[in-house]
């Protein structure tokens, strides 16, 4: 079995590489990722790809949500002394009523409208 099938048996849908809603201009990103111990989230940036240390950026938002499915949320990311981002808080939220990732990415696409 290939990772997308194993995406797939969890409740991620097509596209697993690509964003699965139109996002407002400003925003970057939308496909399924392991954020570390076959954690998998669907993130959007509002930067055109993750900082680095180099960049002149303070900070940045991120919106998404993990293979629970239960909705998206806002996260806050600022730039400390030493120049590495860390997470500062998480700014806004959006329950979902079906625990679906389609669902999920239509509250994901209505909080990068609002900020």
């Amino acid at each position: 079995m290939g990772i997308t099938d194993n995406l797939r048996e969890q409740g991620w849908e097509e596209p697993i590489d690509s964003s699965p809603v139109e996002v407002p201009p400003g925003w970057y990103g939308g496909k399924v990722w392991d954020s570390g111990g076959r954690t998998y989230i669907r993130t959007w940036l509002n930067v055109e790809k993750m900082p680095t240390e180099d960049d002149d950026i303070e900070s940045y938002l991120e919106i998404g949500y993990d293979s629970g499915f239960k909705g998206a949320s806002v996260h806050l990311y600022v730039k400390d002394e030493d120049g590495r981002y860390y997470h500062d808080k998480v700014i806004d939220k959006r329950e979902s009523n079906e625990q679906t990732d389609a669902s999920c990415a239509e509250k994901a696409r209505e909080l990068m409208k609002e900020y």
